[in-house]
């Protein structure tokens, strides 16, 4: 059985990500357009990378910059099943408490 301690210690940060993240995929700065000034651009993808590692988001499809548009591949990010367990173990302890 899995541990649950370690899915509580979800920073409010990643928390913001995973809710977004809970009804459809998003790119990186729509997370922060989606934030409301909680998440900075300059900090956006250490967080999404971050997440990634601990396997709750991954990364869906991967995008080149639109045609006459310069700049890096967009990649598109969703909640996996355990960031969907992570943020209901959440509530419920932020329910209890």
């Amino acid at each position: 059985m899995t541990s649950v301690t370690p899915l509580l210690r979800l920073s409010t940060f990643e928390v913001c990500v995973l809710t977004q993240l809970e009804r459809d995929c998003k790119y990186g700065l729509q997370i922060v357009a989606g934030s409301n000034g909680l998440l900075q651009r300059r900090m956006i993808y250490v967080l999404l990378h971050r997440m990634v590692g601990k396997k709750l988001i991954e990364r869906d499809a991967t995008f080149e910059a639109p045609t006459g548009q310069s700049g890096p591949t967009r990649q598109l990010y969703r909640i996996t099943k355990r960031g969907r367990h992570a943020l209901v173990v959440f509530r419920a302890w932020t329910k209890a408490a």
